[in-house]
């Protein structure tokens, strides 16, 4: 997921693909239902109707790529991390 939006392409995900946090609705992507063929039907046709926007959001969706580094995940984990801890003592 993360590849393809550097290459500017949004993405079109479930849930179960664990990169809802790559997602911001309308932004770089979007998030269908599982098991919703209508739903990914239908985000398809917005794509292909919708060039201009599409183009705006896979620069979007670039940049997000870009500030998704490794450093910044092992930030966000060893936040996590630390509230847990906190949350237990």
């Amino acid at each position: 997921m993360q590849e393809a939006m550097s290459q500017e392409l949004p993405i079109l995900i479930t849930p179960n693909t664990g990169g809802e946090d790559l997602v911001e609705e309308g932004k770089t992507g979007f998030l269908v239902p599982i098991r919703s063929p209508e739903k990914i039907a239908d985000r398809l046709a917005w794509f292909a109707d919708n060039r201009e926007e599409t183009r705006v959001m896979g620069e979007a969706a670039r940049a997000k790529a870009a500030a998704y580094t490794w450093t910044e995940y092992g930030a966000k984990v060893a936040k996590a991390i630390q509230q847990h801890l906190a949350l237990c003592s």
